[in-house]
């Protein structure tokens, strides 16, 4: 499909959409799943994949705080902060074993991280969308008034 790759600012502003949407979600195939959301949505699968890796070991941490904090806001238990695990600790490597290893982590965390995970997605989804649709409007209207401006002078 040509659209997965067009760089025009609504393909690109959907693509970091789906990658941050699809990048909050704790899955072992971000990238995979940003670039086959990016086929019916016809959004930029370079941007969408780019946008998963702001989840890293320098962010995760953060992001799933906030997640955990929307989520306690629409939860009626308070309940504590959920514990830190090691998500290492997840047999990654053997096939059988990282499903049911993996749901008892995220399990761990607690209803406000369940509940916040797709609240957290759908805010930065929407942020880096409405961010990229300026940034490049920003862009196109300042390389507008040079050519202007150019062309005005000579």
């Amino acid at each position: 499909h040509p659209w997965l790759w067009a760089l025009h600012r609504r393909s690109v502003a959907r693509g970091v959409f789906v990658g941050l949407f699809i990048g909050v979600i704790p899955l072992p195939t971000q990238m995979f799943l940003a670039a086959l959301l990016c086929v019916p949505l016809r959004a930029n699968a370079a941007a969408a994949m780019a946008a998963t890796w702001l989840t890293n070991p320098l962010t995760a941490l953060p992001i799933w705080a906030g997640a955990w904090w929307f989520g306690s806001w629409f939860t009626v238990q308070d309940s504590a902060a959920p514990p830190l695990v090691n998500a290492l600790d997840i047999p990654w490597t053997q096939p059988g074993l990282w499903w049911p290893s993996l749901l008892s982590w995220i399990e761990s965390l607690g209803k406000p991280t369940l509940i916040g995970l797709p609240i957290m997605s759908l805010v930065l989804g929407t942020v880096g969308y409405i961010v990229t649709m300026m940034v490049w409007r920003r862009v196109i209207t300042r390389a507008w008034r040079t050519r202007r401006q150019r062309r005005r002078a000579s």
